[in-house]
């Protein structure tokens, strides 16, 4: 029996605890991989399916492979093969991108979340971006438990929003280019999920995300995002969302 299947409130509740997994998942590891609610469901989806299993396969590693594996992905110098914040893939132009920052900041901060912690991290950062979709979830199935209709639906608005334009819009992407350059089983496991992933989430939602930019060349795959070297970021770092 699939999980996505069951009771809508348990639903929601698998949807936050993938989120949550997936953003722990881009973080540095510390421990070996604990798939938790991701070794026990199932997806109806075969796509998806496939590759939750291939995640559950892959997190068996040691932890100093992983941890190799992670360094080579999410070097000091951001990776211009896979760039894992939104901003490397939309239009190389500053102040484009800094409203991209303001415009995820502004869903945080919607929703009473700040910016911080020991690790610096960017607003648009893949690992944040993940863990917001994990919180609204959670939010969105208290509500639902607690019988506030209206609370609940605003959350399933601002996800909505959310994935259309930003995460949807780059995510996908985002997790080919990871299992396309990454030599790690795990790593690899984990890109092909996480677009799998991302597609099922938005097709369920009725979402239908917007282009990075505008034209259409980031979806023929004309042109490799890099980050601009000339962007001074000091201003713009922030920690995780919190």
């Amino acid at each position: 029996m699939s999980a996505l299947a069951a009771a809508p409130d348990i639903e929601i509740r698998v949807r936050a605890d993938v989120y949550a997994f997936l953003s722990r998942c881009v973080q540095y590891p510390h421990e070996t991989v604990n798939c938790g609610l991701l070794g026990h469901v199932q997806f109806d989806d075969e796509s998806l399916e496939e590759a939750r299993i291939g995640i559950v396969d892959a997190s068996a590693g040691d932890l100093g492979s992983l941890q190799a594996g992670h360094r080579v992905l999410f070097p000091a110098v951001e990776s211009q093969d896979s760039p894992s914040y939104e901003t490397a893939y939309s239009r190389r132009d500053v102040f484009r991108q800094a409203q991209v920052m303001a415009d995820v900041a502004g869903f945080y901060a919607a929703h009473g979340l700040t910016v911080g912690g020991s690790k610096r991290d960017r607003q648009d950062g893949i690992g944040p971006e993940l863990e917001f979709m994990g919180f609204l979830s959670a939010k969105q199935a208290h509500a639902a438990e607690s019988g506030n209709a209206d609370a609940s639906e605003l959350c399933v608005d601002t996800q909505r929003s959310f994935l259309r334009d930003h995460l949807g819009a780059w995510g996908p992407e985002y997790g080919r280019r990871l299992a396309a350059v990454s030599d790690h089983g795990f790593y690899i496991a984990l890109g092909r999920f996480l677009t799998a992933w991302l597609g099922t989430d938005m097709e369920r939602l009725g979402v239908v995300p917007l282009d990075v930019d505008d034209t259409d060349e980031w979806a023929r795959g004309d042109v490799v995002p890099v980050p601009d070297p000339q962007v001074g970021w000091d201003d713009l770092n922030c920690g995780g969302v919190g």
